[in-house]
């Protein structure tokens, strides 16, 4: 049987919403990103110490080029790293993900990231991070000039980061699609949500796996069954093992959500 019982919760000490967290090992990642006017965003750490989570540390971009900044807009924690997407990162709006690593019991910034082949002129670079084993996937919903999405892949090579592949969604029917709006990696496979897909608005997920180094496309998958005119399919996904779980939150014609389940 399982029982999850209420152990804590945690209040920050700024104002506004945290509306994203990240969970791995005794670590845990909670992002504040600009919920206050004029303050940039912050991510806090906390770490699991006798059955409840001590504040340690608080994250913020001193190099961004802009005061309203949207740091820890999207987070993601595993292993020994951590990575922190900022939608606007610099002074024109365009993202940036920043990635820290855990050293003497402390995450130290390690490396930004930037689009610089991006054709837009306000990227949303960083809106959504996955990270698993030693590749890191980093969504753009606004990556060129007509607002469509796509999806930079990143493999760790001694102790850096470094580009390997750009994913888009060339099958489309949006003329601006949000490929890349939700992310998730496990394994040899990655999920990438555009609720946008075609010209209803209805999302798709497009399910890529790895081979020889590169992911292929292999699959793309819808709600057919949904009873909304314009539903919001792939506002989340998730992998895990065998199985896919994708969020809607307006599934239905009256706008309930609806969680769907795949299994390979």
């Amino acid at each position: 049987m399982v029982n999850y019982t209420f152990k804590q919760k945690i209040i920050d000490d700024i104002s506004g919403s945290n509306n994203n967290i990240s969970l791995s090992g005794n670590f845990l990642a909670v992002g504040d990103n600009n919920s206050v006017p004029s303050n940039p965003g912050v991510v806090n750490i906390y770490q699991l110490e006798k059955d409840s989570f001590k504040f340690k540390q608080k994250l913020s971009d001193n190099d961004s080029g802009s005061v309203n900044n949207r740091f820890g807009y999207s987070l993601d924690l595993s292993n020994n790293f951590l990575v922190v997407g900022d939608i606007t990162s610099d002074s024109s709006g365009n993202g940036a993900v920043s990635i820290y690593q855990l050293e003497n019991k402390e995450f130290k910034l390690k490396q930004k990231l930037s689009d610089n082949d991006s054709g837009s002129g306000n990227n949303d670079f960083g809106f959504s991070v996955a990270l698993s084993d030693n590749f890191l996937v980093i969504g753009d919903t606004n990556s060129d000039s007509s607002g469509k999405g796509a999806v930079s892949i990143y493999q760790l090579e001694k102790d850096e980061f470094k580009f390997k592949q750009k994913l888009s969604d060339n099958d489309s029917g949006s003329s601006n699609n949000s490929f890349g709006w939700s992310v998730s990696l496990s394994g040899n496979i990655l999920a990438i949500g555009d609720i946008d897909s075609n010209s209803n608005n209805h999302g798709a997920a497009s399910i890529y796996k790895l081979e020889k180094g590169e992911f292929k496309f292999k699959q793309k998958i819808t709600d057919n069954d949904s009873g909304s005119g314009s539903n919001e399919f792939v506002w989340s996904v998730d992998l895990s093992g065998n199985f896919l779980v994708v969020g809607d939150i307006t599934s239905e014609s009256s706008g309930n959500g609806a969680v769907s389940i795949y299994q390979t």
